[in-house]
């Protein structure tokens, strides 16, 4: 029975546990917020806007939350041309939306 748990998967908890005296419960339950992770924009598949050295060339996410060496990719994406560039932020800088893309550019 060895790696057998007794509460069925959708039982189980984990919980932090802080020993001391004095501790500030609102500091360290900001700072634990303050590692959660948003919501991606973009999803397997989609159509993106990637920032390469050649310009904003459209492309298909193709990963999501690659691990590069002790970094983090939000975004791993195909261009159509065939190559694959990171996305190392999910923010306009870096991935854009074809649609708002479209917008900024007819605009300008």
């Amino acid at each position: 029975m060895k790696g057998e748990w007794e509460e069925p998967e959708h039982e189980r908890v984990s919980k932090f546990v802080f020993i001391g005296k004095n501790l500030n419960r609102d500091e360290i339950i900001k700072g634990f917020r303050g590692c959660i992770v948003p919501k991606l924009r973009f999803g397997l598949g989609d159509l993106v806007y990637a920032k390469t050295r050649d310009g904003w060339l459209p492309g298909h996410v193709n990963t999501l939350w690659e691990k590069k060496g002790y970094e983090v990719q939000p975004y791993r994406i195909k261009l159509l041309k065939g190559t694959e560039v990171y996305g190392p932020q999910d923010d306009d800088r870096y991935v854009r939306d074809p649609k708002e893309f479209q917008d900024q550019v007819q605009a300008s």
